[in-house]
């Protein structure tokens, strides 16, 4: 569409072309383009690329669903990691390693306590 544009003074008026584009690598016009660029926000590879083109286009107040997205996402992303941590270890804490022989001593030991 075209728009006017006052350049200055009283009455002067410049038509100016204007284009609504989405950015070349993301748009969230789409449910898949939307979660592909939040992945990519997730991962924290790119993603102050992604914030600062919002900020551009939407305003600095729409930044603040990124930095809240990054911030609960790697909050669950670390929880998960510790649990997975904490469940391997708990697993591995010497049971993992014997044999069944040892194992079956192990169970029949505890059985008699």
């Amino acid at each position: 569409f075209v728009s006017k544009m006052n350049v200055s003074g009283a009455d002067p008026v410049m038509l100016v072309p204007r284009v609504w584009a989405n950015p070349h690598n993301f748009d969230f016009d789409y449910i898949g383009s939307a979660m592909l660029a939040l992945f990519e926000v997730l991962s924290l590879e790119g993603w102050l690329e992604i914030r600062d083109i919002i900020m551009d286009r939407m305003g600095p107040q729409h930044a603040i669903f990124v930095h809240i997205f990054v911030f609960i996402g790697t909050l669950i992303g670390l929880t998960l990691f510790v649990g997975v941590v904490i469940a391997n270890y708990s697993e591995n804490k010497g049971t993992a390693l014997l044999t069944v022989d040892q194992r079956r001593w192990l169970d029949l030991k505890g059985r008699i306590k």
